[in-house]
């Protein structure tokens, strides 16, 4: 600003400016005045040379801007509409208080001028570190919601978290943010909060990696609490994470010791026989829990344990050699599979879900509320019929050794063990493993893993994890299972007492079941859906809906009972 500082950016080495005629006839009598005083340059001049870097200096205040693009948030607040407001208005009042002082500094020719001048450049410098402020203050908020989470305080921590996004953070902040703080909640034993955070994130990998080691941690501290279920079912979830495998092997080897302690031999044999270590696992679990008494009971010697795993195995391989998928109920529709590999339909067709006189080489057949689904022989899916939840986008699909359907969703069995779906599902089968068995009914998807456990997407519909069993039928709230000594297990109470089991389906109107002779069991919810069937031998499969029941005798003939409204029992006679 002072003369001084003038004359020694010329003396550096710039250009010599070009005076006007009064200009340079003011420099001739200051030169003939005093011998060797400073002459004073022109504002054009010095705009030429760029003295003291004000020529520099409106473009680096004018062109701020923020450090990073701000992305679009769903449902933004009107706060962050006016932090965004005030941001640009005082960059904009900033770049243009520079411009006016340089264009008033070509007129200063005063000392009051001067002090007007640089008040401005006061007031400039106020207004762009009030613009720095206001786009720092979102990232301090932040900071200070994880600090925040990091004493206990959820509620202060959330709450800043919440005026950082209605400020406009970045959705990379945003989500570094919420996993700092779910790995706090975390350690903290607040399990449901984490999570609550994490669903926000909105990077998926990250999310899923917090996700595990949320539920770790959760399953570790559940199993401490010898909460085994619990922390089985997490575990199981979690798959390969970690020593996730191994420790839910030790959830059912303590659950078995519990079932024993409470007198319970039938159901700790079912769990061990499904634990080929069984021997080694006991001797720890039974440390860990101060039981060594268990070790002592012949019925889990290691001669034991090994007949109790070969019998298993041999109920296995009768469960999977039984019928399945040869026919299908819908809503108002049946399915009979051809021995030709054809399919036969029945019923309504508004929807076109009886469109399947061009498919060939099917070997399981599955129906939901309007549509029908077809397992082709190589792996492949083809399904007809209502698509408005996407329930029959199968065309992608292979590797399939088994489908399903429900009322709106489709769901494939993979070779490996996953399961693949379609329509109205849930998430949560996308982490389903190991699976040996797949059912799906109403609104409920439902399976059987390795080890008899039952996964369910309905906690609704859900049987504890230390039961075992080898056949399962779900139908939105109730699920039924064949326990390995051929018992009925259900959801449902006052459920009737069956033995000697080889197969049960569940429908909106009652549940059904096959016995090892091949007689059909029933039990109606209510009594205005009792149907009369009377078979007491030969029946090798039996499908339901809430309209009717289609039943497959071991000589291939179909016979169908119940509402024949829409055609849909108009299968009963045929043969496969």
């Amino acid at each position: 600003m002072s003369e001084r500082r003038r004359t020694d950016n010329y003396s550096s080495g710039a250009r010599q400016p070009q005076h006007s005629a009064a200009q340079a006839g003011r420099g001739r009598i200051a030169q003939s005045t005093q011998s060797g005083a400073t002459r004073r340059p022109s504002y054009a001049a010095s705009a030429r040379t760029g003295r003291s870097g004000t020529r520099t200096a409106p473009a680096r205040l004018g062109s701020a801007k923020p450090a990073r693009p701000q992305t679009k948030k769903t449902g933004s607040s009107a706060l962050s509409r006016v932090f965004s407001a005030l941001r640009k208005a005082g960059l904009f009042i900033a770049g243009a208080a520079v411009g006016f002082y340089h264009l008033f500094d070509r007129f200063r020719t005063s000392e009051s001028k001067r002090i007007v001048t640089n008040t401005i450049l006061i007031g400039v410098l106020i207004l762009l570190l009030a613009s720095v402020f206001m786009l720092l203050k979102p990232s301090i908020d932040a900071s200070r919601a994880v600090r925040q989470a990091k004493k206990g305080d959820a509620a202060e921590a959330m709450q800043l978290l919440s005026r950082a996004e209605a400020e406009g953070l970045g959705d990379s902040h945003l989500d570094k943010a919420r996993i700092q703080m779910a790995d706090a909640f975390t350690s903290q034993g607040r399990y449901t909060l984490a999570r609550q955070l994490t669903e926000e994130v909105s990077d998926a990998a990250k999310a899923a990696q917090q996700n595990s080691k949320t539920d770790y941690a959760e399953a570790v501290s559940l199993y401490g609490e010898r909460n085994f279920q619990g922390a089985a079912q997490l575990f199981y979830r979690l798959g390969t994470y970690r020593d996730s495998a191994e420790k839910y092997r030790d959830c059912l080897c303590a659950t078995a010791v519990t079932a024993y302690l409470e007198g319970s031999e039938a159901r700790a044999r079912s769990l061990l026989a499904e634990l080929s270590d069984a021997e080694s696992r006991l001797g720890r679990v039974c440390a860990e829990l101060g039981h060594r008494e268990f070790l002592n009971d012949p019925l889990f010697s290691a001669e034991s344990l090994k007949h109790m795993r070969e019998s298993y195995a041999q109920l296995r391989q009768s469960r999977q050699a039984s019928p399945k998928g040869l026919i299908a109920a819908g809503a108002r529709h049946s399915l009979v599979l051809r021995s030709s590999g054809g399919v036969l339909a029945q019923g309504d067709n508004s929807q076109g879900q009886c469109n399947t006189g061009a498919w060939s080489n099917i070997t399981m057949v599955a129906a939901g509320n309007s549509h029908s689904v077809g397992l082709r022989a190589d792996g492949t899916v083809v399904a007809c019929g209502d698509n408005f939840e996407g329930q029959c986008d199968v065309g992608s699909w292979s590797d399939i050794t088994a489908v399903s359907a429900g009322a709106y969703v489709t769901v494939g069995l993979k070779r490996d063990g996953s399961v693949v779906w379609c329509g109205r599902g849930s998430n949560s089968l996308d982490s389903w493993q190991n699976v040996q068995l797949l059912t799906a009914g109403g609104y409920a998807v439902g399976a059987l893993n390795e080890n008899g456990a039952m996964l369910c997407s309905h906690a609704s519909a859900l049987l504890p994890m230390d039961v075992k069993m080898f056949e399962l039928s779900v139908c939105s709230a109730v699920s039924a299972g064949i326990l390995y000594d051929g018992s009925l297990i259900t959801t449902l109470k006052n459920a009737p007492d069956w033995q000697e089991l080889k197969s049960v389906a569940v429908s909106e109107t009652g549940i059904y079941g096959l016995t090892l002779s091949g007689a059909v069991r029933t039990h109606f919810f209510r009594p205005g859906d009792s149907l009369s069937i009377n078979i007491n031998s030969g029946a090798a499969e039996i499908a339901a809906s809430g309209t009717h029941v289609l039943v497959l005798m071991s000589d291939g003939r179909v016979y169908a009972y119940g509402n024949n409204t829409y055609g849909q029992c108009q299968v009963n006679g045929t043969t496969r």
